[in-house]
C-alpha cells in the first residue's frame, strides 16, 4: 500500500520542530541530572592533574557518554512505545509516530528508529540534528531519514471527544 491509499496526512513542520526541542530540552535536564554527579568528581579532580586522575577523567567522560546514549534510547524507544506513539514533545504538540499502514509502532521500528538516531547522531557529530530538521522543513512528506529508514510516518493527533449521552436508559 502506498501513503495515498491509507490516507496518512503528516504533521506540520512546525509541530515535528517543536516536540523535538521540547524532547531535546527534556532530554538536557535528565541527562544533566543523573550526570551531575560525574560533574563533581570530573572538576574536583582537575587540578593537578595526575595520571591516575586522568585516566578515572576519561572514564568519567566514557561513563557519561554511555549514560546519555542509554537515556535517550530509552526515551526514543519506551516512551512512544508505553504512550502509543507520542513522547514528551509529541503528546505537547498532538502529534504521534505511527507505521506505514497507519497503526501503533511495534518495539522492533522503535528500536531501528531509536538506533538509527543515535548512530546517525554519533558519526556526524551531531551534524545530522541539522540536516534532519532542514530534511523535515523542506519535504513534501515531512520525513526524516530516520522515518524512512524504520518506516514510520509522524501525523498529527486529535483524541476524539466523549460522547456524552443525555439520553437515560430505562
Amino acid at each position: 500500500m502506498t501513503k495515498s491509499e491509507i490516507n496518512i496526512k503528516p504533521a506540520k513542520r512546525y509541530k515535528r520542530i517543536a516536540a523535538a526541542i521540547l524532547d531535546t530540552l527534556l532530554a538536557i535536564i535528565a541527562i544533566g541530572s543523573l550526570s551531575l554527579p560525574l560533574y563533581f568528581i570530573y572538576f574536583n579532580n582537575v587540578n593537578p592533574p595526575t595520571p591516575s586522575t586522568s585516566l578515572g577523567l576519561v572514564l568519567i567522560s566514557m561513563l557519561t557518554g554511555a549514560l546519555a546514549t542509554l537515556v535517550c534510547l530509552i526515551y526514543e524507544v519506551l516512551l512512544p512505545f508505553v504512550w502509543s506513539g507520542q513522547s514528551f514533545g509529541m503528546r505537547v504538540m498532538r502529534i504521534k509516530i505511527v507505521d506505514e499502514k497507519g497503526q501503533l509502532l511495534k518495539l522492533r521500528q522503535l528500536v531501528i528508529r531509536a538506533i538509527t538516531v543515535v548512530f546517525t547522531f554519533i558519526t556526524t557529530a551531531g551534524v545530522s540534528l541539522i540536516a534532519e530538521i532542514f530534511i523535515v522543513a523542506l519535504s513534501t512528506d515531512h520525513r526524516s531519514f530516520n522515518d524512512t529508514v524504520s518506516r514510520i510516518y509522524v501525523v498529527d493527533y486529535v483524541r476524539k471527544p466523549l460522547k456524552l449521552s443525555d439520553e437515560k436508559e430505562g
